[in-house]
């Protein structure tokens, strides 16, 4: 499905379309939101020139999430099976949750400079960590469960940050001694 017109719309809200396939809006610029959930077929999602959104869920779908003109967000979350994410201009979101997804990096993440909130859980494939910008996470820094990701690589964006988060947590990732 594509809606090559639009240009503003106040919401997107797609749930548990089986069949949907791909999803394109290659002219939108701003949205209230955007909640994508349990659109278990959908293997193409075209966001091109989004700027600005408010609350971003993306949730239990096969298309890779590249928000290449994505510069200001709320709160996002990206859930299940999602295989790689890119948000290469995001400069600051209050809350960023990445959580069981199947991406192996989260280089994507390059511009991103403030959050409120930090959440990286249960991503068996994370290899890499990214967030190279990063320096300021106000209350909850939390890189946990990801099985594959060196814990070290978490650990060196924490040293990079000021002031330091309230609550910081890494846990349960890969063994290694930083």
């Amino acid at each position: 499905v594509a809606f090559p017109n639009v240009a503003t719309i106040g919401s997107i809200s797609l749930q548990q379309n089986k069949t949907l396939t791909k999803l394109e809006f290659p002219s939108l610029l701003t949205t209230g939101n955007v909640s994508l959930v349990a659109d278990t077929a959908l293997t193409t999602l075209g966001l091109p020139k989004l700027t600005k959104v408010e609350d971003l869920l993306l949730s239990t779908f096969d298309a890779p999430v590249d928000l290449p003109k994505l510069e200001e967000a709320k709160n996002i979350l990206i859930a299940g099976n999602v295989p790689t994410l890119s948000m290469p201009v995001l400069a600051k979101a209050t809350e960023l949750e990445i959580s069981g997804t199947k991406a192996t990096g989260l280089a994507g993440f390059g511009a991103l400079t403030t959050l409120v909130n930090l959440k990286v859980n249960g991503n068996a494939d994370l290899t890499t960590f990214g967030f190279a910008a990063l320096t300021k996470v106000t209350t909850v820094f939390d890189v946990s469960n990801n099985s594959a990701l060196d814990p070290c690589l978490a650990q060196a964006v924490v040293t990079q940050l000021s002031p330091k988060p309230t609550q910081v947590t890494i846990a349960n990732n890969k063994t290694a001694s930083c």
